[in-house]
């Protein structure tokens, strides 16, 4: 009958209707990087939302393999600036990077690992623990001088793995766009001192973007390890004194301008250190210098990587966080090297008591600030 054909069409364009639904909703938990896929996948998992720091209340986020700690990492000496309230855009390239909030598929080959090299930070070390413990294949300047027209997994003297790719330089991520190195699923983690150029070259063709996560230490105490490796590779600065060489080779505020991608020669105001501050709130795993082991715990958490660590990995992992660098005493403060330092690591002070902050947060040890 007619109300017969009636109901049955009803029921098909209903079904219809909800079968485009849970597509819908797949296809944005799986390929949403952006505001709707964020948006929903936060409502299903029951955590923050788009751009985090909700004014409704703070929410309490915790990477797996983060219990255990000794305590909270940030002193909270300054003030945790409401960053949502400020709706920062954030550049194009960095939206290549996906939101560390959103669970790290490890199932898949879509999303690859980037590590923000922060020189003299501790880089080295995370770069030999995935390499030569875990046995990861790697993009990092052991590919440098390599000009095969395709990818190659090499290995070096010390069982490393890794592709005949150099990331440390901007010449080196284009070889490796060109080379189509995230879709081939070939490497495993991407290491690199240039974030931004990394997010621009290696990810703008979906459903292939990156994760970022990275290791922190204090600016000033970085600062000093900057100096002390120059003095030992360049006779010129040899006998310069700390104060001259903060005054007039240290880079000013090395990571907020490698952040927000700004010139040597570039003013940096408040604005840019917002910016930065919102990269890292959104789009990184953070892990502190002086919390090397319980950080290399949530990266493995995080990345699914703790599975590997079976059989003699982590007398590995442990024999190679043992420290190896003698601190060389810091400069009195309101001496002439202690103001220099300062004055040239204004922002980045900052910022790395941010990353503290998040570091707790991360952890599930503290609440976000509305």
């Amino acid at each position: 009958t007619t109300n017969q054909q009636l109901r049955n069409g009803t029921k098909v364009r209903a079904g219809i209707a909800l079968c485009c639904l849970i597509l819908s909703i797949v296809l944005a938990l799986v390929w949403g990087h952006g505001t709707v896929g964020l948006w929903i996948a936060d409502r299903l998992k029951g955590t923050a939302g788009t751009t985090a720091l909700k004014k409704e209340g703070p929410t309490v986020v915790g990477i797996p393999g983060s219990l255990g700690e000794a305590g909270p990492a940030y002193n909270g000496t300054f003030e945790i600036p409401d960053l949502e309230g400020m709706q920062i855009i954030l550049s194009a390239d960095m939206e290549n990077l996906i939101d560390w909030r959103i669970p790290f598929p490890a199932a898949n080959r879509t999303e690859l690992p980037l590590f923000w090299e922060i020189p003299r930070s501790g880089g080295k070390v995370v770069r030999r623990i995935l390499g030569q413990c875990l046995g990861l294949v790697e993009v990092t300047d052991a590919g440098a001088g390599h000009t095969e027209n395709s990818l190659e997994i090499l290995e070096s003297p010390t069982g490393t793995r890794y592709l005949n790719v150099d990331s440390t330089t901007v010449e080196g991520l284009q070889r490796g766009k060109d080379l189509q190195l995230a879709p081939s699923g070939m490497a495993d983690v991407v290491f690199t001192p240039l974030p931004v150029a990394a997010a621009r070259l290696l990810f703008d063709t979906p459903p292939y973007f990156g994760r970022c996560f990275s290791i922190f230490r204090h600016p000033l105490e970085r600062a000093m390890s900057v100096y002390q490796h120059a003095k030992q590779e360049d006779p010129a600065i040899g006998g310069m004194s700390l104060a001259d060489f903060a005054a007039n080779i240290l880079v000013n505020n090395e990571m907020v301008r490698t952040l927000v991608d700004k010139g040597l020669t570039e003013e940096l105001g408040e604005q840019d250190l917002y910016r930065a501050m919102e990269i890292l709130r959104r789009k990184c795993v953070v892990g502190l210098v002086d919390r090397m082991e319980q950080s290399m715990v949530r990266f493995h958490g995080y990345f699914g990587w703790h599975s590997l660590m079976v059989g003699g990995v982590s007398t590995c992992q442990s024999e190679l966080l043992a420290p190896n660098e003698q601190r060389p005493p810091a400069p009195a403060e309101g001496s002439e090297a202690y103001n220099a330092l300062m004055g040239q690591n204004r922002l980045d002070l900052r910022l790395f008591e941010y990353a503290q902050y998040l570091y707790d947060v991360q952890g599930g040890n503290t609440r976000e600030s509305k």
